[in-house]
Parts: structure tokens; sequence; C-alpha cells
């Protein structure tokens, strides 16, 4: 994790937090109110992540996969690939951290108010509890979309990776059965790169 996913650190420290509810609910009845704190101080836990940032970072996350690859082109995109999975994984201990928190706070402010509410029916009670914390509720409304951007952008990164590695095997078993030779595979990397080099404007046009 990198200093700069987060925008504000959390104002409490976890373990603080879990000494102080000890001593301070760990003795009796609780309340509805005594849970709508603990479900303030426990959101005080989480730090706030710059999602915006992040979004963008994960934009920028791209591995090309070629239809004739290079040994080249196939070790950059795994290097590549493995990077932003590591990356992403970071990402999403982030995300996930969030969400169950937040998750955990709507059971319980939910929960505690299905039993003072006087509501008649769960929808009502539902409809309530709304009412009552709707900025709870569009924060895990929030974290939960985040999460999922994050757990789909790994997947994907994973689903490159594999076809990247896929390629790997088939050129070396070509190499193995003898279809591609070392001297093929250096004059298809020259081939590339003289390509690339084309396409950047850096040399002139090669099949002149």
């Amino acid at each position: 994790m990198k200093d700069t996913d987060i925008r504000e650190q959390a104002k409490t420290d976890f373990d603080e937090y879990l000494d102080t509810i000890d001593n301070s609910y760990g003795h009796g009845y609780c309340l509805q109110n005594d849970i709508e704190q603990l479900a303030k101080e426990l959101i005080s836990t989480l730090p706030k992540i710059d999602r915006k940032k992040l979004r963008q970072e994960m934009d920028e996350m791209f591995v090309e996969v070629y239809d004739n690859p290079t040994t080249f082109n196939i070790n950059e995109g795994i290097a590549k690939a493995q990077g932003y999975r590591e990356r992403l994984g970071e990402m999403l201990i982030l995300a996930s951290r969030e969400y169950n928190v937040r998750n955990s706070v709507m059971e319980m402010l939910t929960t505690s108010n299905t039993v003072v509410s006087k509501a008649s029916s769960a929808d009502k009670r539902k409809g309530e509890a709304m009412m009552k914390y709707p900025t709870q509720f569009i924060h895990l409304e929030a974290a939960e979309a985040f999460k999922d951007e994050v757990q789909a952008k790994l997947n994907n990164m994973k689903a490159v990776s594999d076809a990247v590695s896929r390629q790997a095997s088939v050129l070396q078993l070509q190499m193995q059965l003898g279809e591609i030779h070392k001297d093929d595979e250096t004059d298809r990397k020259l081939k590339s790169i003289t390509g690339e080099a084309y396409a950047q404007g850096l040399i002139k046009n090669p099949m002149a």
C-alpha cells in the first residue's frame, strides 16, 4: 500500500478501539444510542481511501496481447501483468476492509433498530432504518461499488496473464518441436522492434 492511496488516515487505531469498547461497553446491556456510538467509533478506524486516484491508476493498467508475440513481448507482458496483479491485490485489501467494516456497521444499526422499532412489517422497519441512517447506506454502496471495480480489474488482469502465459507455453513448444528456430525468433523480434520504431516515427518505413 502506498501513502498516496489514503486521503486521510484513520482517526482511531483499531486495536485501541477494541480496548475502548471493552472498557466502556463490555459490562452491560447496550441501548440504541450505545450501538450508534459504537458504530460511529468503528467507522473512525477506517482511513479515507483516495478512490479517484486509484481508479485513474487502474484505468492506466494495460497489457497488450500480441497475435504473433516474440519472447520479448511475452516476458514484458508477464512482468507487467504480475506487477499489476500485486498492486490490485493491495487495492483490494483496502477496499474489502472498508466494505466489511461498513457492512458490519449497517447490520449493527439496522438489527438494533428492529428491536426498538414500532413499525409493523419488515419493509417498514427497513425503510425506517434507511431514513435514520441514509449516509451510512450511501457510504456502504460506494464501498461495495469500489470493491467490485477492483475485483473485476483483478480478474481481468488474471485472464490477461493466463493468456500471455499460454502464448509462452505454445512458443516454447514450437521451438522444441523445431517449428520455430532461434534464428526465426531473432528475426521476429527484430521485425517487431523495427516496426515499433517505425510506428513511433523514429525510422523510415522498413518495408520500403
